[in-house]
């Protein structure tokens, strides 16, 4: 018992003293200039965890209640400044914790403009983290929609898809940035194994509608590039798809998805799907 109580003024004196260092709640008012200042001379996650005996969840907690209390107020232009020192405190402290990842990629991505922190700090927690697609999810996300980097989106959706438990919809946005990526062939692929092993009716839909667009958009770049190759070969170009079979760049009149011819216009050389397609 003594050695409990002993234990536990140990620990209220290292929390007194944390929090000390930290303008939190009357004291948050004469000192917010010179917080960020002050933030920096809090030891690292690291060395917390050892000193805390066993009590790092509870520090973690407190300090990411407190991140919320100052991050929270606009009047500190400057308050991004070292969000990511403080949240690789908190998630040193317990690299578990997955709001804390969220919430400081968040904060740092929307208020603070700065979408390469938000990444590390979510790419900190897909490492410590690899069975909680939540955190690639996101970063997939901000790869998408805020840097545009469809190739980098794809690799977060990949990392999500192969999770167990993530829902269809994350699978299929694997697929989509592939084709946004310009990986047709790979996007191809993804939708028709989503097809044939899905469950979800739905995801069954969308994989078959987008595996009908995706070989449509690759068949008629094979055509075009097929009619190119017969007005080099021939110096003029082919009136009708029998003519390249009879060239043999051609084995048969070439089909969509649905069984029926594709268009092409001699006048224009143009290859289209025709109507009555799938969609």
């Amino acid at each position: 018992m003594k050695r409990k109580g002993v234990r536990r003024v140990y620990i209220t004196i290292i929390f007194i003293s944390i929090l000390l260092l930290l303008p939190v709640n009357a004291r948050l008012k004469t000192i917010r200039a010179s917080a960020p200042k002050t933030l920096l001379y809090i030891p690292s996650g690291k060395y917390l965890k050892v000193v805390t005996l066993g009590y790092e969840n509870l520090l973690a907690d407190l300090i990411y209640i407190w991140s919320i209390q100052y991050y929270a107020d606009r009047r500190l232009v400057s308050r991004y400044r070292y969000l990511e020192h403080i949240y690789s405190i908190i998630t040193d402290l317990d690299p578990a914790y997955i709001d804390a990842y969220l919430i400081g990629a968040l904060i740092v991505a929307q208020e603070g403009e700065d979408i390469e922190t938000a990444m590390r700090i979510l790419d900190k927690g897909i490492e410590a983290n690899p069975d909680r697609w939540i955190l690639a999810v996101n970063a997939g996300y901000y790869a998408w929609l805020d840097l545009h980097d469809y190739a980098r989106a794809s690799g977060y959706f990949k990392k999500a898809s192969e999770i167990d438990g993530v829902p269809p919809a994350f699978k299929r946005l694997f697929a989509a940035m592939l084709a946004k990526a310009g990986d047709t062939e790979s996007s191809l692929r993804f939708w028709r194994e989503i097809y044939e092993t899905s469950e979800d009716k739905d995801s069954r839909r969308i994989a078959e509608q987008h595996i009908y667009k995706l070989q449509v958009g690759l068949d008629i770049a094979y055509l075009t590039e097929t009619i190119r190759q017969y007005r080099v070969k021939r110096g003029k170009s082919p009136l009708s798809w029998e003519q390249m079979v009879q060239a043999g760049l051609l084995s048969s009149i070439p089909l969509n998805p649905n069984g029926n011819p594709y268009l092409y216009s001699p006048a224009t050389g143009q290859v289209e799907n025709p109507h009555g397609n799938f969609f």
